[in-house]
């Protein structure tokens, strides 16, 4: 494991397939490629996501590391205190999304016990890297605790199962769990199915935890083993094909053949 900090940025950019890179590399190695090159910008969603991480998991780095900046984000004065303070190394963010932030922590911590003992005992946002079939995979568990249990952080408006469920399903969060746990393993020898979603409901400040039972990491590693199997082919041959290079048949999806009354 690595025992020096790293940004996400730093992370990202590094050598090595991580579970986000999964998604791209089920549509085609060449929108895995693609996201290497031209990554994405951070979302107004993603930004509230990466400050309740830090206020939960780094609550020093979260108010020695965020600086505020309000104002018209499309005014110069603004544009340059935003990039002379990211140069600095800051998170930059706005007041309100700070105190929201702030605000979901505390409620999140003081209506659940089992989440304040799950986020204790460990350490936040450590990278993991294990060499595999000549490439290298890589995680970044939100939190690792020394038993060692992998906890990972998600933002949502409904914690019901039912929601839970197809959230997990659509995001591709069981991927997440199989992967990650797969890392692990190659990198400490220690093989477990301790990894922990805790989901947090931003509206009403508060969390609930859930476990993928066996049968979701087992189709997890149906699914992930041979997306890995095409990153390492890849990896060694420099070619990262796109979609099939034909003419492919269609229809209209099934609703479509019925009457409209």
């Amino acid at each position: 494991m690595s025992n020096n900090f790293e940004t996400n940025e730093q992370y990202h950019a590094s050598e090595g397939l991580s579970a986000s890179g999964l998604k791209y590399l089920a549509k085609t190695p060449r929108h895995y490629q693609m996201s290497k090159l031209n990554p994405k910008k951070e979302t107004a969603s993603q930004r509230l996501g990466t400050l309740e991480h830090m206020a939960l998991l780094e609550h020093d780095r979260f108010h020695s590391k965020v600086k505020c900046i309000d104002g018209n984000r499309n005014s110069n004065a603004v544009k340059e205190a935003i990039a002379q303070a990211e140069e600095a190394g800051f998170y930059v963010c706005k007041s309100e999304e700070f105190k929201r932030a702030e605000d979901i922590a505390k409620g999140v911590l003081e209506t659940s016990s089992m989440i304040k003992s799950l986020l204790s005992g460990g350490v936040a946002e450590q990278t993991i890297r294990a060499e595999y079939k000549g490439v290298t995979l890589k995680c970044r568990p939100d939190y690792l605790k020394n038993t060692p249990v992998i906890i990972d952080i998600k933002t949502f408006t409904d914690l019901s199962v039912s929601n839970v469920e197809r959230q997990i399903f659509k995001m591709k969060y069981h991927w997440q769990s199989y992967f990650y746990l797969k890392v692990l393993e190659l990198s400490t020898g220690i093989k477990t199915t301790n990894f922990v979603h805790v989901f947090v409901d931003v509206d009403a400040h508060c969390g609930l935890s859930y476990v993928l039972d066996d049968a979701a990491l087992e189709k997890a590693g149906q699914e992930v083993e041979p997306l890995i199997e095409k990153y390492i082919e890849c990896e060694k041959s420099g070619i990262w094909p796109a979609y099939p290079d034909q003419i492919i048949n269609c229809s209209l999806p099934h609703y479509g053949f019925y009457e409209e009354k």
